[in-house]
């Protein structure tokens, strides 16, 4: 009976680890921000998202694509970069235009994106 547990536990571990995904393959693909997902993470955080902020990042789209390279839409300006993933998974880093930034990946999935920077957290959702 011992025996059958420790093999159920181990194929509910094998499962869901097989549906959560490969971090690089989860995160290839656009995405755009999901601003009241966005403004009430925030806040739940302590942190205002400034009105002038909301503008922007209802406009905000990121294209991450598989070879590392990121494209960013934003207000009619456009920007590439690259991107990587850690080997756990935790952390994303972007470069882009000499700036590099490192995100806290919070939580990620094929519908959701949730993303700690250093002044804000983001939620993002696919793109349509």
């Amino acid at each position: 009976m011992k025996r059958l547990s420790q093999i159920l536990f181990l194929l509910v571990a094998i499962v869901l680890v097989a549906c959560k995904g490969n971090p690089k393959d989860l995160i290839a693909r656009k995405w755009s921000v999901d601003v009241e997902a966005s403004k009430k993470q925030n806040e739940k955080e302590g942190q205002k998202v400034a009105d002038e902020d909301i503008k922007m990042l209802k406009e905000l789209n990121f294209d991450f694509k598989k070879d590392g390279v990121l494209e960013l839409s934003v207000l009619d300006q456009k920007l590439k970069g690259t991107w990587s993933i850690s080997d756990d998974g935790k952390k994303l880093k972007m470069k882009m235009e000499g700036d590099e930034e490192e995100i806290e990946i919070l939580e990620l999935s094929k519908t959701k994106m949730v993303g700690k920077g250093k002044k804000q957290t983001l939620v993002l959702k696919p793109a349509d």
